[in-house]
């Protein structure tokens, strides 16, 4: 995107056909072992901002409108860039800002993130509308120096307005600009797509969710083609406008969003390139997000002030804390409340432990008897290392060098901690919230809402809980379903069941999300709550709650009513945190359910004086006290 085909495509084709000649691209390769594709780096998306190791967000207007006449301003705003739900979310935006009508993002890892070969993918949901124009691409790193198309570019995948495919190119120097490419076949934009090229020293391929539409031949540097053979960083954009989808109109649709679940490269063999000064740390091994950027950091010792602790978390793998000159040294992070902890991951810098712990905490981090260790290597070997834990709670995290692999201090670019939310009953709560889930769960984003996807049959997700006491509790999903058939989810608190949901059909609709509820009997105390799918289902939101039971002998309520209506005031002194509900009984039956509510408020069902009438309100204690009041 940086130029954005200076040549019309068709007159990019003549040139080509006419100079290069077709059959040099699209010639068949010889026979070839399949590569073993290895995964070197990813970004997940799992977070709550970029990723600044790994991307830079771009700002302005570039030269030209990025060489293209394109209309937005890139931001780093959220409003324009931003991660949430396991996705990043580039959205467009038609506002007036630094001059211009419209407003974007665009990402690269230039400087940060180079490849030379590999397979590079994206699942990527795609905007339709006049004048949107989504890319991911990549351009080579010597760009600064040779400038553009001698550093050449791959357009991985790129859409414009309402077209029905994507489209895959390559562009260089070859006495002059070439280009050379085509469309892919029809997909459907509604849904997240794989998109993706296989790069080797031979060929260039294209693929949409596996499927190959394009070849371009490179061996050897044909027809110029040496561009190819060196390093290339990634970059993701929406652009609005342009020389080639023209300029929006009244029927583009603003906001206009394009959503990344992750981008991904492989190599074969797994030879990762590398800055030897500054090595790429490997992929993050767990599914849970990073919970220790942003949250209070302390350490025992600074080698200087330069190196302070926030530098271990700062989400930045080229700045970091070094400790005093000596053994017996910690770091710790506050995760500010309990969190499920699962996991560890330290970025060493050349100075690392050879022997250390991972200690966790939920209270007084200052006593050391309050630390209890939960990993212990004493062969640290430096560079990254990632420490998987069996989940425990904890507030804060530490690890603990005990002794030195040189003769300076513990160094780490990053002490990353990974782990999930504890959910404390009654609780309400987003299903993206899942501290452990199957591989083919995606997390997605439709309409402002949150929701997990793709849980087909025998899927699951993990959810911790804490039960403030034994009994029964009303669990309800928020779901869709848009296929017919027999829906339900089993439930486990650990590893018993403790029942099956049904789970009811929406018609075709996957996101008409309605509530689907049963009673289930919970014990008390943390618990790792386990929904184990056995068909398709989206899934919202999950809500638990004690289940109401009618105690047998209630207590007094005061009521008061008029002549032809029932009215009920409710007056409470409850303790912060209590929650309400008012039954309306006639002959032992009840006749209405306000729900429940948080604050006492006044009630009047459409029923009459005249009949005998008993009202009962059940109120819960934040501390999970029952108490009935009842106007007997």
């Amino acid at each position: 995107m940086l130029r954005r085909k200076l040549a019309s495509y068709s007159t990019a084709m003549a040139l080509i056909l006419g100079i290069f000649s077709l059959a040099a691209f699209a010639a068949p390769m010889a026979a070839q072992a399949a590569p073993d594709w290895n995964l070197v780096w990813s970004d997940e998306f799992n977070g709550n901002s970029l990723n600044t190791a790994n991307w830079t967000a771009e700002i302005g207007t570039g030269s030209g409108g990025w060489g293209n006449n394109e209309l937005e301003y890139y931001t780093d705003r959220q409003e324009n860039l931003a991660v949430t739900g396991g996705n990043l979310v580039i959205t467009a935006r038609n506002e007036a800002y630094g001059g211009m009508n419209y407003t974007s993002a665009r990402i690269k890892t230039q400087g940060k993130k180079s490849f030379t070969y590999g397979k590079i993918e994206a699942s990527i949901k795609l905007p339709t509308g006049q004048g949107l124009w989504p890319a991911f691409w990549t351009l080579g790193e010597s760009i600064a120096g040779e400038g553009w198309p001698a550093c050449g570019e791959i357009d991985i995948m790129e859409r414009v307005n309402f077209d029905d495919h994507s489209n895959g190119y390559i562009h260089w120097w070859a006495d002059g600009q070439a280009d050379y490419g085509t469309v892919s076949g029809y997909i459907d934009f509604s849904q997240f797509h794989t998109y993706s090229i296989e790069w080797d020293a031979n060929a260039i391929k294209w693929f949409v969710d596996g499927v190959q539409f394009l070849e371009a031949n490179i061996k050897n540097g044909v027809n110029g083609t040496e561009e190819f053979h060196r390093p290339q960083f990634l970059l993701l954009n929406l652009a609005v406008g342009g020389q080639w989808p023209g300029n929006p109109n009244g029927s583009t649709p603003f906001p206009a969003q394009m959503l990344v679940d992750y981008v991904r490269v492989y190599q074969d063999g797994g030879t990762v390139i590398t800055d030897p000064e500054n090595p790429d740390p490997e992929p993050s091994p767990f599914a849970t997000p990073n919970l220790a950027p942003g949250k209070a950091i302390f350490a025992s010792s600074l080698e200087t002030p330069e190196f302070p602790a926030t530098l271990a978390n700062d989400v930045n793998a080229e700045t970091r804390w070094s400790s005093a000159l000596s053994d017996n040294q910690w770091i710790y992070v506050d995760l500010g409340k309990d969190y499920m902890v699962n996991g560890a991951r330290l970025l060493w810098e050349d100075a690392y432990a050879t022997n250390y712990r991972i200690d966790v905490a939920t209270a007084n981090p200052q006593s050391e008897a309050s630390w209890n260790t939960v990993y212990s290597n004493a062969n640290g070997h430096g560079g990254t290392e990632s420490i998987p834990i069996d989940a425990v709670p904890a507030r804060y995290v530490r690890m603990y060098g005990i002794s030195r692999a040189t003769q300076y201090g513990f160094s780490l670019y990053e002490f990353e901690v990974y782990g999930g939310e504890i959910f404390n009953v009654p609780a309400t709560f987003n299903a993206t919230k899942w501290t452990a889930k199957s591989p083919e769960i995606e997390n997605d984003t439709l309409n402002g809402k949150d929701f997990v996807g793709y849980l087909i049959d025998g899927s699951y997700l993990d959810y911790y809980i804490n039960v403030p006491q034994a009994g029964a509790y009303n669990i309800t999903l928020n779901a869709s379903v848009g296929l017919a058939g027999e829906r339900n989810v089993a439930l486990y608190s650990g590893t018993t069941q403790v029942g099956t949901l049904p789970i009811a059909v929406n018609g075709s609709d996957w996101f008409n999300f309605q509530p689907n509820s049963g009673s289930f009997t919970l014990p008390a105390g943390l618990q790792k709550l386990r929904l184990v799918v056995n068909n398709s289902v989206n899934i919202e939101n999950i809500t638990i709650e004690p289940a109401i039971v009618l105690p047998p002998e209630p207590d007094s309520l005061t009521v008061t009513s008029s002549a032809n209506e029932l009215q009920i005031h409710i007056n409470t002194s409850a303790p912060a945190g209590s929650r309400f509900w008012c039954y309306v009984l006639k002959d032992g039956k009840v006749q209405y359910n306000s729900g429940s509510w948080s604050t006492g408020k006044d009630y009047s069902p459409a029923l009459t004086q005249a009949e005998n009438y008993q009202v009962r309100v059940y109120r819960l204690d934040a501390n999970g006290t029952m108490t009935v009041i009842t106007n007997q």
